[in-house]
């Protein structure tokens, strides 16, 4: 995993590796230019980054600026000057959020460095994401708008999962489900507070996004609890939604505890909704431990619960 500027600033100062004062006094852009290449970082190792980002730390705004217009241009099978350019850019963001984006968005416009919008958006939502929502906001470019959601999506506390959210039921003209943005709002959400992530649904207005962010809280149930999960299902009004979260909930859980799962299923979900249990999950266990699935089976008291199951032996996976 890529360090963050301030990470590797942060753990080069621990170790004595660079001192904090500027290694640059009054060079040119041109010199500094020169000696950033030479410094490149060829292969993103721990010590060559945190030579970069030395040699980078102390420049001001403007330099920055100017060094990343001057580096824009170098060619990305120079995976050196690559990094270097990447280096500059997100050090120019964490000092000057405002314009650093300004400039990303007209270079990545004009087709003169494709990545910079996305090199910023990472940096802004780790160091300043009020500067990220707002720019989420306010873009009409569908790009460059999941470019920003896509990094802000992961970063959670502080109230960004509410104004991410915000933002999606308010925009038009960006289709949020398509590109399963409700989904991955949720999911990210409810692994870091899930109970107020579910309290959130009813801040969503249309059903099939509704339906989308249900099936992302209830992926998340594989590292939580089924009971926690019925708790929660109970809530829900909507027998689709109700039946969609407990489909979710179970079904990365019979990946590894499938009698569990699908116990759990055939009890709580009612016999119209057994055309979610996922037929795969289910054919896979059959294909995998047929003794054990087959006992699984026997063992059900109710005589359509054992057929509904009895079905899915023979939609068992081709083994080749």
């Amino acid at each position: 995993m890529a360090m963050t500027a301030a990470k590797i600033l942060a753990t080069g100062v621990l170790f004595g590796l660079f001192p904090g004062s500027a290694i640059y006094a009054e060079e040119t852009v041109d010199t500094i230019f020169a000696d950033l290449l030479d410094r490149a970082p060829m292969h993103g190792s721990l010590g060559s980054m945190l030579d970069a980002y030395r040699a980078v730390e102390k420049l001001d705004a403007d330099t920055l600026l100017a060094l990343a217009k001057k580096m824009a241009p170098l060619s990305r099978d120079y995976s050196g000057g690559s990094q270097m350019r990447k280096v500059v850019l997100t050090r120019f963001a964490e000092l000057d959020p405002d314009a650093a984006l300004s400039y990303a968005q007209q270079a990545d416009a004009e087709g003169k460095y494709p990545s910079a919008v996305r090199i910023v958006a990472e940096e802004l939502a780790r160091s300043n994401p009020g500067t990220a929502l707002a720019a989420l906001g306010s873009t009409e470019n569908e790009k460059e708008f999941w470019i920003l959601a896509d990094a802000l999506i992961p970063v959670g506390g502080d109230g960004v999962p509410e104004a991410l959210l915000a933002i999606f039921t308010q925009r038009k003209g960006i289709s949020i489900w398509s590109r399963s943005g409700y989904y991955r709002l949720f999911e990210s959400w409810a692994r870091k507070d899930v109970r107020a992530a579910f309290d959130s649904l009813d801040t969503i207005p249309e059903s099939k996004d509704r339906q989308q962010a249900i099936s992302g809280i209830g992926n998340v149930f594989p590292c939580k609890d089924l009971d926690l999960a019925l708790e929660l299902a109970e809530e829900l009004t909507d027998q689709i939604e109700r039946s969609k979260f407990l489909h979710g909930s179970a079904n990365s859980v019979a990946k590894t505890e499938p009698e569990k799962a699908f116990t759990f299923l055939l009890k709580n979900l009612p016999p119209g909704d057994r055309a979610t249990l996922s037929t795969y999950r289910v054919s896979e266990w059959f294909a995998a431990d047929p003794e054990a699935a087959r006992a699984w089976v026997q063992s059900l008291d109710n005589w359509e619960d054992r057929a509904f199951a009895l079905h899915h032996e023979f939609c068992m996976p081709d083994k080749g």
